[in-house]
């Protein structure tokens, strides 16, 4: 998640927000205002509606055929 530019100086607070707000926090970039972590998929909307919270990127797995399968 990437917070906004007048949030990102405050970064602690914010994933203190966060926190509070469902996220299970994995890691806090202060120098990138960035907070990384997981949270249910019914709470997500709620993380971006937070004041402060510029973005939130969901993490998808791609899983790529085989090179010698059919689908090549």
């Amino acid at each position: 998640m990437t917070l906004t530019d007048a949030q990102a100086a405050r970064v602690t607070e914010a994933a203190d927000r966060l926190s509070a707000a469902g996220l299970e926090i994995e890691r806090v970039l202060d120098s990138l205002g960035m907070v990384t972590g997981t949270v249910a998929e019914d709470r997500r909307a709620g993380l971006e509606a937070l004041d402060g919270v510029a973005s939130v990127s969901v993490d998808r797995t791609i899983q790529l055929p085989d090179p010698g399968s059919d689908l090549q």
